[in-house]
């Protein structure tokens, strides 16, 4: 939390983020408890998220996923365009007719995320929005290993759940640094994933060096350090 940020060290924000949104469109979406159904009200919500997510964030960068049939989907690649993300995950919507398929697996989608974060600058912020509504993972091979790759490219994951708790997601995210939260009704869904749009602090420090001179030294909220 900012209010526990030692004295002396001063939260900023404005920080380049490289952000990956993983969309669950397994056949768990399907479910009416929200209307119209999961898989509707996610893709609105997500399709609103872009757009507020490059009015704070302009030079930014981001990318969709999607989870269905037990495997993942890379829909866009990372780039500062709302206006193709949208008009993809439009298409997407249109062509599935607003229907999720199969089962989803957590790990085929973090292994794209974090295969199209690795390459991006240290200078950014490297991020996971994992937005998630079955109640398993159905995974080919370890995910503990992706959590692991996840770990040394400084990815931070996080995830908005449509179902309950899931204890693997929730173990990626405490592990990355991210947060996870369940939504029950559709306007505490929208509030969990637009709060994404918010760049996390950035704290400044600052650091004396040989000269004798105090220099602002600064630790993004992935962990990394510049200056």
């Amino acid at each position: 939390a900012e209010g526990s940020v030692g004295e002396g060290a001063a939260v900023r924000r404005g920080v380049i983020r490289f952000l990956v949104v993983v969309i669950d469109a397994s056949e768990s979406m399907n479910q009416r408890d929200m209307r119209p159904s999961r898989i509707g009200v996610a893709s609105q919500v997500v399709s609103t998220f872009i757009d507020n997510f490059f009015d704070q964030n302009p030079i930014s960068q981001l990318a969709l996923v999607e989870l269905r049939q037990g495997k993942a989907e890379k829909i866009t690649e990372l780039s500062g365009n709302a206006r193709h993300h949208r008009g993809r995950l439009e298409e997407r919507v249109v062509a599935s007719r607003g229907v999720g398929g199969g089962q989803a697996s957590i790990r085929a989608g973090l292994e794209i995320a974090a295969q199209m974060l690795e390459m991006q600058a240290s200078y950014g912020t490297r991020e996971v929005l994992l937005v998630y509504g079955s109640l398993s993972s159905v995974d080919n091979g370890d995910i503990f290993e992706t959590l692991a790759r996840l770990q040394a490219g400084q990815v931070k994951v996080s995830c908005v759940g449509l179902a309950a708790e899931l204890f693997v997601a929730n173990r990626i995210c405490k592990e990355t640094g991210g947060s996870y939260k369940v939504a029950t009704h559709v306007s505490e869904l929208r509030d969990m994933i637009l709060a994404h749009t918010t760049p996390a602090p950035v704290l400044e420090e600052k650091e004396v060096r040989a000269d004798g001179i105090s220099y602002p030294k600064t630790k993004l909220a992935a962990g990394m350090w510049v200056g």
